[in-house]
């Protein structure tokens, strides 16, 4: 499996836990598929949370879940 990288600190998460965790986000604050690509890329304690970085955030078109 693809590994993600998280904040740098302990293990690092899997695309698996990266994409439940943006699911959850989704499903807490109502945001649609791009509604969350746009959060993740402008709100930085979601990209923490989720463990992307900046550079990973950005989605493009392409569907979250």
């Amino acid at each position: 499996m693809e590994q993600v990288t998280g904040s740098g600190f302990g293990r690092k998460l899997s695309a698996v836990e990266v994409m439940l965790k943006i699911h959850m986000m989704q499903q807490w604050f109502s945001y649609s598929d791009p509604g969350m690509g746009e959060a993740l890329h402008d709100v930085p304690m979601l990209r923490e949370f989720s463990g992307l970085d900046a550079g990973e955030a950005s989605l493009g078109t392409k569907p979250i879940c």
